[in-house]
């Protein structure tokens, strides 16, 4: 995922986004923007915002991830697509 795709706190959530509540690990300013380090289920990941965040570090939030957002990549380098959504079938009727 991208760090532009990390929601932080207020954004709204919805089914369809993946949810977590993440330790902030650091806040770095960069002039227009903040790169905001985050832990989030043993994982580190990056946020950034355009307005100051105001966090400070060790602070949990929760993040915010739409599910379109992530892009996955195999063993081989490749990306791997998306599958189709499967209807389960009953076998026993």
């Amino acid at each position: 995922m991208r760090p532009e795709a990390v929601a932080i706190g207020r954004s709204p959530r919805s089914d369809d986004s993946w949810t977590r509540r993440a330790a902030v690990e650091a806040v770095l300013p960069t002039g227009a923007q903040w790169i905001v380090r985050l832990r989030a289920d043993g994982s580190v990941l990056f946020a950034v915002s355009a307005d100051d965040p105001r966090l400070g570090s060790e602070r949990a939030v929760e993040v915010a991830v739409a599910r379109g957002a992530f892009h996955l990549f195999g063993a081989d380098g490749w990306r791997i697509e998306s599958a189709p959504a499967r209807t389960a079938v009953r076998t026993d009727a």
